[in-house]
């Protein structure tokens, strides 16, 4: 389409949507040349030659409505992720995201996520997968950064994370930058350390990348706890107890 055609089409569709926004508006708080812009950027959704024109007129007044009140839903919740990076996982998972693990909860074997609380500290916060599914939205960029490379997260392949949980029997936690929404370095933003239950564990633990991280310092350097606090707070919210239930029945 030449660019005065197109011009013309845009200034028709405004022209034609003024008088009805006269007739028909009733919500003194919409703006015309707000709502005009927004009927023009997306004309291809609305039926121009419809011949009922009320009809016409408020389905672009209700989509306009929908439109901001959906934006405007996003960016509260951006803001309120970054004021509490914890939100994101009760955001994304409900009421499947636990303070502990209840054997006698309705929800006890659908259970998704459990933050470790006493843990936190000014700069991280340490949350558990304690399903598969909740592995993958780790990697995923919606839980900061530009995303994860971890094995146990691979999305539609599940293999590793029963070799490592039910085999290996190794719990996994995440530690997640509290400034990961507010322009952390992204190659800082999230690592995955690696419980390890045998008598030969030791402080394990991967970046982004899927590497381990053996330059890093000591894990109370680096994040403020250690294997042991990691430990204790996963006896505190029955953690360990959850693995035992769900994969002994699970074989």
């Amino acid at each position: 389409m030449k660019l005065f055609e197109y011009i013309l089409k845009e200034a028709n569709k405004a022209r034609l949507l003024k008088p009805l926004y006269d007739i028909y508006n009733t919500d003194e708080n919409v703006n015309f040349d707000s709502l005009s812009e927004f009927a023009t950027r997306f004309d291809n959704k609305f039926d121009w030659n419809n011949p009922n024109k009320e009809e016409l007129f408020n389905k672009i007044l209700s989509a306009y409505k929908a439109y901001n009140e959906n934006g405007s839903s996003r960016k509260e919740r951006k803001n309120a992720i970054k004021q509490d990076v914890n939100k994101i996982f009760q955001d994304e998972f409900g009421d499947r995201c636990v303070k502990e693990y209840d054997p006698n909860s309705e929800l006890a074997d659908n259970i998704d996520v459990i933050i470790l609380n006493e843990l936190e500290n000014e700069n991280w916060i340490f949350v558990v997968p304690l399903q598969h599914e909740a592995a993958v939205f780790m990697n995923s960029y919606k839980c900061g950064g530009t995303g994860a490379k971890w094995c146990i997260g691979t999305k539609g392949n599940d293999i590793y994370w029963y070799e490592y949980v039910c085999d290996r029997q190794d719990i996994f936690v995440m530690a997640l930058n509290k400034n990961a929404y507010k322009g952390a370095d992204e190659n800082d933003i999230k690592y995955m350390l690696e419980i390890e239950q045998s008598p030969m564990r030791d402080d394990v633990c991967w970046n982004q990348e899927d590497n381990r991280k053996i330059d890093l310092p000591d894990w109370k350097e680096k994040f403020g706890v250690t294997w042991d606090d990691i430990n204790k707070a996963l006896v505190n919210h029955n953690i360990i107890q959850f693995f035992i239930d769900r994969y002994n029945q699970d074989n």
